[in-house]
């Protein structure tokens, strides 16, 4: 499994990565310590997204137009992992 974290400037923290033994990608946002906004990934969502509240699966592209809202925070070689089928 791999996983990335960063703040961003509102102070709120991302994580994001590839889990390897189920083969998804994820992006998850915190509202706050331990409390998730969201928690996707492309199989198995936790918590929706709020612009899609009944989705719980998002395919890579979906994730990658989600992690385009961070692109100061995620580096271009993992979307572009994402973007190729590959783990990072």
């Amino acid at each position: 499994m791999s996983r990335f974290s960063a703040i961003l400037p509102n102070k709120k923290q991302i994580s994001w990565g590839f889990d390897r033994p189920l083969g998804t990608y994820y992006l998850i946002e915190f509202k706050s310590r331990g409390e998730w906004l969201f928690n996707i990934s492309s199989h198995n969502s936790i918590k929706p997204h709020p612009d899609t509240p009944d989705k719980m699966d998002y395919d890579k592209e979906e994730i990658l137009e989600l992690m385009q809202r961070y692109d100061d925070a995620i580096p271009e070689e993992h979307k572009i992992a994402i973007i190729l089928d590959l783990p990072f």
